[in-house]
């Protein structure tokens, strides 16, 4: 199995859950919970369940469709494709991406793994497309930990419509070695984990950021 796949399954069982105009996470307040009761929803939920399905078994029981890329530190963007991280200079890795595709070429799933480098942080962010190229859903979870107080897990979920507007989010914080604990989501704001995040409205928009090679 292949080193990012194990990171995925890793970090997902650790968590317990679970491109373009682009839109930044942080510029929407964390503690909201928005949902403006779309007709279209359910429709996206469940087609964004199908296509992580689909994605799940494929990183299980076919690793080879899974193609591996990097992003270089101060690079342009570009994504470098790679048979596996061993031995790649941590120094200059910026992120690892883990894609998977339609038969068609287009994007499907999209995992981005940004390089911690030694710090005490872990994040992963999640982009599910339709077979069109929109983005359905965004999944970012963040495993970190705020020095004299505990270990956390933060975790959003953004679902959009066709036209790339949010019509249901959530967020959540968890204390770690507290699990009674109520959790004051400010807290984030001290760890160095908590770092900016994109997500990418249609693939097209995430391919011409992030070019493959």
């Amino acid at each position: 199995m292949k080193k990012s796949i194990l990171i995925k399954i890793g970090l997902g069982i650790v968590l317990t859950i679970g491109m373009a105009s682009c839109g930044n996470g942080d510029k929407m307040n964390e503690s909201d919970t928005i949902d403006v009761h779309s007709p279209e929803i359910a429709n996206v939920k469940y087609e964004a369940t199908l296509i992580e399905k689909v994605a799940d078994s494929i990183f299980m029981k076919n690793n080879i469709s899974v193609e591996l890329y990097y992003e270089k530190v101060g690079g342009d963007g570009t994504l470098y494709k790679v048979e596996n991280y061993n031995g790649l200079d941590p120094e200059i890795v910026k992120s690892n991406y883990n894609v998977i595709r339609y038969e068609g070429g287009g994007i499907m799933y999209l995992v981005e793994m940004p390089n911690a480098n030694g710090k005490p942080f872990e994040n992963v962010y999640t982009s599910i497309y339709s077979e069109t190229g929109t983005l359905l859903r965004f999944d970012r979870k963040s495993l970190f930990a705020v020095e004299g107080l505990s270990q956390f897990v933060e975790s959003s979920t953004y679902y959009f419509d066709k036209g790339g507007n949010i019509i249901e989010k959530t967020y959540t914080i968890v204390d770690l070695l507290h699990l009674k604990k109520q959790v004051d989501a400010k807290v984030a704001d001290d760890s160095p984990g908590r770092i900016d995040y994109r997500y990418y409205v249609t693939a097209k928009e995430f391919c011409a950021e992030h070019p493959f090679k």
